[in-house]
């Protein structure tokens, strides 16, 4: 260590060892959430800058399992990325004598569009 004496009036922008450890932390979390949108295939010819946009423009949300991201026949108002979970989709059918069936399927996909 060495000892800091100042000459004359200093101003000094002090941050503690604690923040900085938090902003390491951040950016190290920061970079990793960029790369994996970066590795998707909607924005492989994106610029960087615009994908940090988008996440800076974004939220994380948590779903529980059964609970319901969006109903068929809502009208979309958000690009949901997946990251993490693995969901179902749904589509009701309508047969030629008016009989309803629900299809359904499994996904493990990184990106779903509503």
């Amino acid at each position: 260590m060495a000892t800091i004496l100042c000459e004359e009036e200093c101003d000094f922008l002090v941050l503690s060892k604690r923040a900085f450890d938090r902003i390491l932390k951040y950016k190290k979390m920061l970079n990793s959430k960029l790369s994996y949108l970066e590795s998707l295939p909607l924005f492989a010819e994106v610029n960087k800058s615009f994908v940090r946009e988008i996440y800076s423009r974004s939220e994380y949300v948590t779903f529980v399992a059964k609970q319901s991201v969006f109903l068929e026949g809502e009208d979309a108002k958000a690009m949901y990325i997946v990251t993490k979970g693995m969901f179902k989709v749904s589509e009701k059918k309508e047969k030629k004598r008016r009989f309803g069936f629900l299809e359904e399927k499994l996904f493990d996909l990184k990106l779903l569009f509503l």
